[in-house]
């Protein structure tokens, strides 16, 4: 796997970790009033679309990396023969 791909991966790692962290935040206010858990509930949605993004671009670089070193990408068909599907 290359430096790219690991990247990637932690990158995917992290965004799940925020997600996980912003959703026990947004459990943890559930007694809170009606305005802050709109204010919240924004600062959520920014952060993990922020986290989405970050690890979007994290996938597109390391495809972008295997490109230009001549990586040859895995067929869809031997994935999809790998995963019985």
């Amino acid at each position: 796997m290359s430096p790219a791909q690991l990247a990637a991966d932690q990158a995917r790692a992290e965004q799940q970790a925020i997600v996980k962290t912003c959703h026990q935040l947004w459990q943890s206010a559930a007694s809170a009033n009606e305005t802050t858990r709109a204010v919240l509930r924004e600062l959520i949605d920014r952060t993990i679309e922020d986290a989405e993004d970050a690890a979007d671009a994290s996938v597109v670089a390391a495809s972008d990396e295997d490109r230009a070193i001549g990586t040859i990408p895995i067929p869809w068909s031997q994935v999809k023969a790998d995963l019985d599907l």
